[in-house]
């Protein structure tokens, strides 16, 4: 599979399996995006459009790496069952 910067939950799931004990919250933006742009498939350009997508991808990154650890795959219906959580006041 081709990854480019906009492809931020592919990207996200390729850095957990690359990179599955990196201290997430230690990487600057720069680490991040090197991290990225040496991953196999990623075929963008070095630099991305803007530094947003580093960000995103970072936060997504995160994101379903946490849900992988507490035990769920990572897929929509953690997403969606996590926002159900906090929007009912629970989480």
């Amino acid at each position: 599979m081709q990854l480019a910067w906009t492809d931020r939950d592919d990207i996200a799931k390729a850095l957990i399996q690359t990179y599955p004990d990196a201290d997430r919250l230690a990487l600057s933006l720069e680490d991040v995006q090197a991290m990225v742009v040496s991953l196999p498939g990623f075929a963008d350009a070095p630099e991305p459009p803007r530094p947003a997508y580093v960000e995103a991808i970072l936060w997504t990154w995160m994101r379903l790496a946490d849900e992988v650890e507490a035990g769920g795959d990572g897929g929509p219906e953690a997403r969606r069952g996590s926002f159900s959580a906090v929007s009912a006041g629970g989480g």
